[in-house]
């Protein structure tokens, strides 16, 4: 069950038999001549960890396909169904996660039987599909499972990935849903008589201006479990963990679209008057990850710092519209992805290859959506956060055209796309023939594909600038020493 805001407008859809996978393989059946397995790509979906699924009319196969791999695509349940966490025995939250886990484990068992080889897995997502990859390759339930990753857009350090406090947000939903009790027990067994329907539009009523201004959309996403309570996926912070080196060391590959904070606008449905709101309470833009006292010397500072970086000495306004889509990509994915892509290569051994996708084409969805739906906002440039994924994938919408895959800047922006990411699956390297050298990312020695109407090997990282900045900020003013 879910609500879906992008493609079907808030409407409520889905079922709670929900737990399906996909399996899409070029596999003939011989038993004669078998044939040599396959490498596995296994796509977790993104949507905020509230919507989404695995369909084919979204996720098909039609472009990966022709790389000769298996593809599995799935569906995890979601907000409330998927994530709400009484710290008990009960409901010790994660079960969203605790799904993709049975996937994984299927695939251990059962790939063969598909063409596809179980020692030669790559999970690969984007958005919250993306922040799960981290969160799996920190899980000791995940251990195994998978050998490759490719995390687009996404990081267990966004601050949309974890909810610290998900007791008390439960605790919102079932006095909204008019339970005067705060008793866990009491709570689920009250749940329990709740229509599917009040569960999956309850919790989009509990979120504030003030949680949306920080980047937090959706109370019920991942969370720290209570240790000892059932089968846990998740007990101790992702960012220490992350900073600690405790993850699965594999080959990574780890990227940013252009301009992600598009989607920002139109998930606010931004006018005039909104940004305005914001400028005036700019001081909720400070991520929680640092940590700091509101109204103490260190908090104003940082507002401060952020809004003179963003902003020069002028305010936050329509006029300034480019800056504001800045810093809410960087605020909601960009620098917290680069934060903890840094963090990750300072433990790890394997290569992580570094990417912007920056490619405008025609098949720029929430770009098209942004721009219809919100009749201010006037020629965007740069690629939003999600509009990479039709170039993965069909990605039907009915009302969308979707001919231009026939131009043939699309078609090779397919092609490029991928054939990196299929051989990347295959091999542990994105590199083929045909396609600039792309080295993985080193402190000593920088480097990211720039994706666009050409590939360009790049020697610096994505958004150098801003990203220093960011650096300086985490480095120096959070008092949260496990970013």
């Amino acid at each position: 069950m879910q609500s879906e805001p992008l493609f079907n407008m808030g409407k409520v859809i889905g079922s709670e038999d929900c737990l399906y996978l996909n399996v899409y393989t070029p596999h003939k059946l011989n038993g004669t001549h078998p044939p040599k397995l396959k490498a596995v790509m296994v796509w977790i979906h993104g949507g905020g960890f509230v919507f989404g699924s695995g369909k084919e009319s979204i996720y098909g196969p039609d472009f990966l396909i022709e790389h000769n791999i298996v593809l599995v695509t799935f569906n995890y349940r979601l907000g409330v169904f998927g994530f709400l966490n009484l710290r008990n025995e009960e409901v010790p939250g994660n079960a969203g996660l605790k799904d993709q886990v049975l996937v994984l484990k299927w695939v251990q068992k059962n790939i063969q039987s598909f063409g596809g080889d179980p020692n030669s897995v790559t999970l690969f997502g984007e958005s919250a599909g993306a922040s799960s990859i981290q969160l799996h390759m920190m899980s000791g339930l995940s251990t195994g499972l998978f050998h490759r990753v490719i995390m687009q857009s996404g990081s267990a350090y966004c601050p949309w990935t974890i909810v610290r406090d998900p007791l008390n947000r439960a605790n919102q939903l079932a006095n909204h849903l008019k339970l005067n009790s705060t008793d866990p027990n009491k709570i689920v067994q009250f749940l329990r008589n709740v229509s599917s329907y009040q569960l999956t539009v309850a919790p989009s009523e509990l979120v504030t201006t003030e949680d949306m201004d920080r980047g937090f959309y959706f109370p019920f996403v991942p969370s720290i479990e209570l240790s000892g309570t059932g089968t846990n996926f998740l007990t101790e912070d992702p960012n220490l963990l992350i900073k600690r080196g405790r993850f699965m060391k594999v080959p990574t590959i780890v990227g940013v679209n252009s301009r992600e904070g598009v989607m920002v606008l139109l998930g606010k449905k931004a006018n005039p008057e909104i940004v305005d709101a914001v400028d005036k309470n700019f001081h909720r833009v400070v991520p929680d990850i640092l940590n700091l006292t509101p109204n103490s010397n260190k908090f104003k500072e940082v507002t401060d710092k952020i809004k003179q970086f963003y902003f020069g000495d002028g305010h936050l306004s329509w006029d300034t519209l480019d800056n504001y889509i800045d810093l809410m990509g960087d605020i909601y994915f960009v620098a917290p992805i680069y934060r903890s892509m840094m963090n990750m290569i300072k433990k790890s051994p394997e290569p992580v290859f570094c990417y912007e996708f920056a490619f405008e084409g025609k098949r720029s969805l929430v770009k098209s959506l942004t721009m219809t739906v919100l009749p201010d906002v006037k020629n965007i440039s740069g690629v939003s956060h999600y509009d990479d994924i039709s170039y993965l994938f069909p990605v039907t919408i009915q009302g969308w055209e979707q001919g231009v895959i026939s131009r043939p800047m699309e078609r090779k922006t397919i092609d490029r796309f991928t054939t990196m990411w299929t051989n990347f699956a295959k091999t542990g390297n994105p590199n083929g023939s045909g396609l600039p050298s792309w080295d993985p990312h080193h402190p000593s020695r920088e480097r990211y594909l720039f994706i666009g109407e050409n590939l360009e090997e790049r020697h610096s990282l994505f958004f150098q600038h801003r990203m220093n900045f960011w650096k300086d900020i985490y480095d120096n003013y959070s008092n949260n020493s496990d970013v």
